[in-house]
Order: structure tokens, then C-alpha cells, then sequence
């Protein structure tokens, strides 16, 4: 070393040299780290406060505010993150993960969909079921993850239920004519479900589970779900004022202002879906033109399904039954379903398995050892013609209501169904005049209900049945 490089100042040399703290004060320090990432301390005056009395019992002189901030910042977050506000607070504060280890988006077409569903944000109002309490459809959505595309959806009344989730899974095959290669779901209860699982396995499908609270895993579904649901504010039965709690006054609340039937409110979600296909995105592509181009670049991925009684059995949902009595079939819980074929098969064999169907609540699906056979409910003929969207409501309230309930309600439905079938297809122009007529019988048949709102939805694009059920108020579903 020169004589004028020893002059030189090195600052890796400069300052202390050992730690000034003593060897007391750090291990306090360590202990009042520990208990901060332990959520032993819900602030950072708490874990000070701890830690000036900890030290006076061992009789040494706390550190300064300064010090400990330091140190506890340098501890690691998602630590006390999943000790003090679980794996959704973990999913917020944790480390995001080295983009060479991160898993891309799939280059085919159907190779893999993503699934989530969220309640809409607008209720239904009520219908001819005077017991029947305002409510909030649930909609499910597939969307492609190569193109962003929501390929189908499905709308259910009442909670979150794998016979929603099965029906979804249909009519994606409807739609394909194939199911994908990767499932990836959330966490919530019926994509847990057992049925899922065992339908995975059957037809070979990887199902990924994100974790709690990582709405990132799943970001392609839960973008669609916001960008529907924002749609649909402006709606009558608006649940975002309900969102603004005790600001809002009560008369503007969604249960005070619903005033859509759930037929109307699944066309208006149908009309916003198909518009935002169209949107273009980021890119400058639409999910409509990214499908067509991958489609020419890459083809269609998956497994080729046919909808066939197999298929239909396996979408079908698991439930208990009781044993089978060979002349008058079997009893679920609520309603006892019976088929020639059914009680030919109990004569020769034993139950094994019994299904009921996600999407026609009068169908049963029973796996006997001499094969497989359906079995109908006494209420297939009041439901045979009646449109897909009052079947939801019924496959609903045919496993959660008592059945005497859903008679009721089933008979109103066929009633009112029919009667406004008369006067479409009917050429006298004096049919108009029957229309009265049948919401005073329906009306009559429930005389304790409020009759203090009225429902007049005029929307575009709505069939025809579709309008008369709304123009006929409370009387339809």
C-alpha cells in the first residue's frame, strides 16, 4: 500500500465494529420480533410497549423506536400475515413468484377453462310462491384460457351446488363437443365435492385447485364475473346500494326496488355476455377474433364428448335414497320415482348407486347390478313442455322445500304456462281479454300475499312467452 492510498478513506472500514447492543438487549429485541410476526402485538406501539416492559423486568435499557421499527420490518410479512388474517391475508401479502417458474397461459384452444362463480348483483323479485323470499341468482362461468372467451355460463337459483356446476360442465359440451384437458376452480364447496372428482377421473381431466383468497390464480373468471355483474347496476333490484349500508336510505334497497323475474334477468346477463365478446381487449383483439385465429393456428384441444346416457350419468349428481321396493320403485327424501324399466331391474338385481338429474328434477339415474336404468317422478307430466328456465327454478325447490310446496307452486306454473299458450296460439282477437282472467285465479289461489307492487319489464330481444310471463306481474315465476 502506497503512503497516499493509506490517506484514502475506506468506508467498508468505517464504523462500528461489533454490535452496540448488548447480548440482553438483543434477545429482547428477537423476542419482540417474534411476537410481532407471531400477531402477539396488533401494532407497532403495541410490540414497542411490550418490549420497553419486557426489558425493565430483566433490567436492561430498551432499545429505541427507531432500532425495533427496523428490525420488525425486516422480518418477514406473510408470516404474520397467515398468523393473523389467514390465507387470504398470506395470498396479499406474500412474495410473488419468480416469472421463470411461472406457469403460462395454455396455446390451444379448450386445452384448459377456468370456473368461477359469484352471486348477481340484482334480485329477483317473487314469484307465485308467497313463501318464496327475495333472492340472488348465482351464475357460473367457463372461460377458455388461451383466448379469454367465456365459452358458456350458467344461471341457478339459490346457493352454490355441484347441480349447478354439473349443468354448466353439459352445456359446455353442448357448446364444444368436447370437455378440456385442465379444470382449474377456487376452493369453494362443490368444487371440493367428491362427484367433481370422480367426474374428473372418469373422463381424464387434471383438476387444479388455487389457493384460498388467490383471486389471481383464477383471474380470467373473475374478470368476466365484474365486468357482467357492472352491467347489471343499473337494473332494477340493484344490490349496489345495499353495498353503501346505512348511507342508502331503505326505500332504494334492493329488496324495496327488485322488480325482475329471474326469466328476465337470465336474458339481460345473455345480452351482456354475448356484447362483451365483442369488446376488444388490451391487444386490440376481441376474445370472438382471438378464437377464430387460434382456431387456424392450433385447432381445438380437449377430449370429444357425445352427450349420451353415459355422460348424462356421470353429470349427475350423487343423493341418498332408500331401499328399492319392486312395485312401487324408489323414495328419495321427498318424492318416490319409478320407470317400467326400474322395476323390471329390482326384481333381478340390487341398487348400487342412485343420481338425480342437475338439470330435469324429475329424473332419476339408478345404477342396478344388472345395468343402468331412469326413473321419473310423479310430476314428469305437469312438467313435460314447460321451457328450461322454470326447470331451474324447480330443481331448485324440489330438493330444498317440502313437496307440498312445490306442488303448488308446480301447479301454478303449469296453470299460468298453458293458459298463456291459448292465447298465443289462438287466432280470436277477443283472446286478449282472457289474460285478466287467469291473474285473477292465480291471485285468488293466494290471498294472504301483498299484492303492492306490480312487475313491467320491457326489454329487448325477449321471447314471446318470456313477455307474458312479466306482464303477468306476481302471477309468474
Amino acid at each position: 500500500m502506497s503512503e497516499l492510498e493509506a490517506c484514502l478513506t475506506n468506508y467498508r472500514r468505517s464504523g462500528n465494529r461489533s454490535a452496540r447492543l448488548t447480548k440482553t438487549q438483543t434477545l429482547a429485541v428477537d423476542l419482540a420480533v417474534r411476537n410481532w410476526e407471531a400477531g402477539k402485538a396488533h401494532s407497532r406501539g403495541h410490540a414497542y410497549a411490550g418490549h420497553v416492559a419486557h426489558c425493565q423486568d430483566v433490567g436492561c435499557e430498551p432499545v429505541s423506536r427507531t432500532t425495533l421499527y427496523r428490525r420488525m420490518s425486516a422480518a418477514k410479512a406473510s408470516r404474520r400475515a397467515l398468523l393473523t388474517g389467514g390465507l387470504r391475508e398470506y395470498q396479499k401479502n406474500r412474495e410473488s413468484t419468480d416469472p421463470r417458474y411461472r406457469s403460462m397461459a395454455s396455446q390451444a384452444l379448450g386445452l384448459r377453462i377456468h370456473i368461477d362463480s359469484t352471486q348477481i348483483d340484482a334480485r329477483v323479485f317473487p314469484g307465485v310462491e308467497d313463501k318464496l323470499l327475495l333472492d340472488r341468482p348465482i351464475i357460473y362461468v367457463a372461460v377458455d384460457s388461451a383466448t379469454g372467451f367465456p365459452v358458456c355460463y350458467e344461471l341457478a337459483f339459490g346457493p352454490a351446488r355441484s347441480d349447478a356446476l354439473a349443468a354448466l360442465l353439459r352445456t359446455y359440451v353442448r357448446t364444444t363437443g368436447s370437455l378440456p384437458s385442465i379444470i382449474q376452480v377456487d376452493r369453494g364447496s362443490e368444487n371440493r365435492s367428491s362427484w367433481l372428482s370422480a367426474f374428473c377421473r372418469e373422463y381424464h381431466i387434471t383438476l387444479l385447485i388455487h389457493p384460498t383468497g388467490a383471486s389471481v390464480f383464477n383471474s380470467a373468471a373473475e374478470n368476466w364475473l365484474g365486468r357482467i355483474n357492472s352491467r347489471l347496476h343499473s337494473l332494477p333490484g340493484s344490490t349496489l346500494p345495499d353495498k353503501k349500508g346505512r348511507s342508502v336510505d331503505g326505500r332504494f334497497k334492493s329488496r324495496q326496488t327488485a322488480r325482475l323475474q329471474f326469466s328476465a334477468l337470465h336474458e339481460v346477463v345473455n345480452d351482456a355476455i354475448e356484447l362483451l365478446r365483442d369488446v376488444p381487449g388490451a391487444d386490440g383483439e376481441s376474445p370472438i377474433e382471438r378464437k377464430a385465429r387460434l382456431v387456424d393456428e392450433t385447432g381445438r384441444a380437449g377430449h370429444a364428448v357425445e352427450i349420451d346416457d353415459n355422460f348424462l350419468f356421470h353429470s349427475s349428481i350423487p343423493t341418498r335414497a332408500s331401499a328399492l321396493d319392486p312395485k312401487r320403485g324408489i323414495k328419495t327424501e321427498r318424492t318416490r320415482y319409478a320407470s317400467s324399466e326400474l322395476l323390471q331391474a329390482a326384481r333381478r338385481g340390487d341398487v348400487i348407486e342412485v343420481r338425480r338429474d342437475c338439470e330435469d328434477p324429475t329424473v332419476m339415474h339408478v345404477q342396478m347390478s344388472s345395468g343402468r336404468c331412469k326413473a321419473w317422478s310423479g310430476m314428469a307430466n305437469k312438467v313435460a313442455g314447460l321451457p328450461d328456465i322454470e326447470l331451474k327454478f324447480l330443481a331448485y325447490y324440489l330438493h330444498q322445500r317440502g313437496s307440498k310446496v312445490v306442488e303448488r307452486r308446480l301447479d301454478a306454473h303449469v296453470s299460468h304456462h298453458r293458459k298463456v299458450q291459448e292465447v298465443l296460439t289462438t287466432n280470436d282477437p277477443d283472446a286478449s281479454e282472457q289474460k285478466p282472467s287467469a291473474s285473477k285465479a292465480a291471485r285468488r289461489s293466494t290471498k294472504d300475499r301483498p299484492a303492492s307492487r306490480s312487475i313491467s319489464v320491457s326489454l329487448e330481444g325477449l321471447d314471446d312467452y318470456g313477455q307474458e310471463l312479466r306482464e303477468g306481474g306476481r302471477d309468474a315465476i
